[in-house]
């Protein structure tokens, strides 16, 4: 009898505000050529290559506020596109294979209270704006975590997280399923884990088959795993390893052509935009909050 197996990618997308302040555009950015920043060398190497693939509807993901934000001045088309492959999943399973994200990329646990509730309630608007409907989850810059925090997702409505299988604080826990975290209030919230039990195969995938050699590779893989476990739980924000990323170049056949920067990959809160967000109609949707 031959069993089915399956396994789950998760897809986690972000670039901050690159934009010089005086003069609202990105920069010639030094390592990015043949394009003019960082932003665009990804574009054409990532973002643009998943959405063609219509990989957003076959995996789970987050986008950043301040990526989409980007995405939509710089290549409108394309994010569309991600918009309407992620409302076909929730049109046909009444939930969304996108996570929302904090509106800006800031380390949790070290956030003040009401920052921390502002970048939650700012993070979870700002995905209903670009897709029309809630998200139940929400992605946590560098998994970062601990009780608090997890509490202001669970006001806020939120029902899982993902963290990394190294943040569990006993070693020895089935890092392949999904945990109930017990909150001070007596509420619960889910988390499980974002990657395999060992790190080589997220760095392979993350980096490169490049990146495990032993010469290039920073990971020690002898550290035992420490940190969460349900009920308790620690910020995972200082036992992210070092990566260290070669610089790749798209051919000249298969990159797209390099654009100028574009004024619109400013910080701030979303607006409405008729041209990109898609209204979701499916026998799940519910009325959406304005931001």
């Amino acid at each position: 009898m031959i069993s089915d197996k399956y396994f789950a990618v998760h897809g986690h997308f972000y670039q901050p505000p690159r934009v010089d302040p005086l003069s609202g555009q990105i920069p010639q950015e030094y390592g990015a050529d043949p394009y003019a920043n960082w932003n665009e060398l990804i574009y054409n190497q990532c973002y643009l290559p998943n959405t063609t693939l219509r990989n957003f509807e076959k995996i789970s993901f987050n986008i950043g506020a301040t990526l989409s934000d980007w995405i939509a001045g710089y290549a409108p088309h394309t994010l569309q596109s991600i918009v309407q492959q992620e409302n076909t999943v929730f049109s046909r399973y009444c939930i969304s294979n996108g996570m929302a994200q904090p509106y800006f990329h800031v380390i949790m646990p070290l956030a003040s209270p009401r920052d921390r509730d502002c970048l939650v309630h700012w993070g979870m608007r700002e995905f209903e704006h670009r897709f029309g409907h809630t998200s139940q989850g929400m992605w946590l810059p560098e998994t970062a975590v601990d009780l608090a925090s997890l509490q202001s997702l669970a006001d806020h409505g939120i029902q899982f997280t993902i963290l990394a299988p190294w943040q569990a604080k006993d070693p020895s826990l089935d890092v392949s399923q999904p945990y109930l975290v017990r909150l001070p209030d007596g509420r619960q919230i889910r988390v499980s884990a974002a990657v395999s039990s060992t790190r080589a195969i997220s760095r392979a995938i993350e980096c490169g088959p490049d990146s495990l050699s032993p010469r290039r590779s920073t990971v020690n893989r002898s550290t035992p795993a420490s940190s969460t476990a349900a009920g308790s739980v620690t910020s995972g924000a200082a036992q992210t390893p070092t990566r260290t990323r070669p610089v790749s170049r798209p051919s000249a056949t298969s990159a797209a052509p390099a654009r100028s920067s574009s004024s619109r990959n400013t910080a701030t809160a979303p607006s409405p935009d008729p041209t990109i967000r898609t209204a979701v109609t499916s026998p799940c949707d519910a009325p959406s909050t304005s931001a």
